[in-house]
């Protein structure tokens, strides 16, 4: 899959995009700042051209940081990055750089785990650290908050999901209280599980709908577990602020390349059809 700055260095104009309602019923900040963003060298110690932020260095580059959301979530997200997985192709890194004081990217998983164990998980007290992925006994939000009443830490694996299943044999997994996504709206995301991915118990097609990227599972589950909560809804929106500004990207450059949108979707099986 590209990364975001190459959605935006094709021939489409400014004034031949088109307005992209997929995320309208979202309580989203503008995204005109993002419209006019140019690339620029990432501040942090890479030191490379890019545009919107570094997803190496987890940098906004905008001209001001107020300019790029900051999100509160109900509990602190630690996301687990596979080895395999590119940080330019994640959509892990925007929980990172919009709730920076509540979502921290652990990788390369799983040579993070001694670390991650020593600052997260050891001494933690039963109950207040849970994982984030389907099974039988996984509690929905609106039964974390009433089983788990001291709930501080949630695990997301940012993995495909035939390398998931593989990276949940850590022992690190073995104890833990697991949670589940409610049901939703069907995934956003550009890109499609490769066919190997039919292999997994997850790849079906009475599951499809459940296959969502990283970003959209945190702001699902944050958004339910807010409502569980009490608290009002839509308050983790801004999640899906950068995931929504590049929906509408990819899917102008789509729109406006028919031979390459047939030749996405033939390969997609499917999955793309709502892009």
């Amino acid at each position: 899959m590209a990364g975001p700055d190459e959605f935006v260095e094709s021939s489409t104009t400014e004034e031949q995009l088109t307005e992209d309602n997929s995320f309208q019923n979202l309580s989203l900040s503008p995204h005109d700042v993002l419209k006019k963003a140019p690339r620029t060298t990432c501040t942090g110690t890479c030191g490379k051209k890019r545009r919107y932020y570094c997803a190496e260095c987890l940098v906004p580059l905008l001209p001001t940081l107020e300019q790029f959301p900051s999100v509160e979530l109900p509990v602190q997200i630690h996301i687990l990055q596979s080895y395999a997985e590119v940080p330019q192709r994640s959509t892990a890194q925007h929980v990172a750089l919009l709730a920076p004081d509540y979502a921290h990217i652990w990788r390369p998983f799983p040579e993070c785990v001694p670390e991650f164990e020593q600052r997260v998980t050891k001494g933690a007290k039963t109950g207040t650290v849970a994982l984030l992925f389907p099974g039988d006994e996984a509690l929905s939000p609106e039964q974390a908050v009433a089983q788990l009443p001291n709930l501080e830490h949630v695990i997301v694996l940012d993995a495909s999901w035939t390398k998931s299943t593989v990276l949940l044999c850590e022992p690190i997994f073995k104890e833990l209280p697991r949670l589940t996504l409610p049901a939703g709206a069907r995934s956003r995301f550009w890109r499609y599980a490769p066919k190997r991915s039919e292999q997994s118990e997850f790849f079906s097609p009475d599951k499809v709908e459940s296959l969502v990227s990283t970003v959209e599972a945190v702001h699902r589950f944050c958004e339910a577990y807010n409502i569980a909560l009490g608290k009002s809804s839509g308050l983790c929106d801004n999640l899906l602020w950068l995931f929504a500004f590049l929906h509408g990207r990819v899917k102008n450059v789509y729109d406006n390349a028919p031979q390459k949108r047939r030749r996405l979707m033939s390969k997609s099986k499917g999955m793309l059809d709502h892009l």
